[in-house]
């Protein structure tokens, strides 16, 4: 539901939460788009759930990620790659100087960046089970992505399979962050 609350003094504008669960079943396609083509038009944002992506996935790379993380700062760096794949350590980034040009604060979080398809120096060999479990996630994100291109065509009354031929070479970046 999209719900706004009004004062004179403030307007609160919630993000809609959207269960696409009758999208990805089948059962109510329509009903889904709608709702997904109303949040956009009238906030610009949407949170989804109902996604299918199951919390055993999500807790599993949590898992292997905070395992990744714990290793010693000398294992980690040896899992580097160039155009910012790889690990990437405390102070690396600087997200602060988007804000303002001549920052000196330096992020204390700690990233790693993989690819699909796989690139062998950008996947660390350890632990051991963390590049099946990132796949498999990956996999699922991958698959929830183009359902909800399916989903954005219908939102905007376009057949179904309208934008299939215009995503179907993804490059994307899988981002764990400690």
């Amino acid at each position: 539901t999209f719900h706004t609350s009004a004062s004179t003094e403030t307007m609160t504008t919630c993000i809609p939460i959207i269960d696409i669960s009758p999208f990805l079943n089948g059962t109510d396609k329509q009903g889904v788009a709608k709702k997904v083509g109303e949040a956009c038009e009238e906030i610009g944002f949407f949170m989804i759930k109902g996604h299918g992506i199951g919390l055993e996935i999500l807790q599993n790379i949590q898992s292997e990620a905070k395992q990744f993380f714990d290793l010693p700062l000398e294992t980690k760096k040896q899992t580097v790659a160039p155009f910012g794949l790889g690990y990437m350590g405390e102070g690396t980034e600087n997200v602060a100087a988007t804000l303002q040009d001549d920052s000196t604060v330096r992020d204390t979080k700690e990233s790693l960046n993989l690819t699909l398809p796989v690139r062998d120096e950008v996947w660390p060999k350890n632990p051991a089970q963390l590049s099946d479990v990132c796949r498999t996630y990956y996999e699922s994100v991958q698959t929830l992505a183009g359902q909800l291109m399916k989903l954005f065509a219908l939102a905007l009354k376009l057949d179904e399979t309208f934008f299939d031929d215009k995503v179907d070479r993804p490059y994307t970046t899988l981002r764990l962050l400690n």
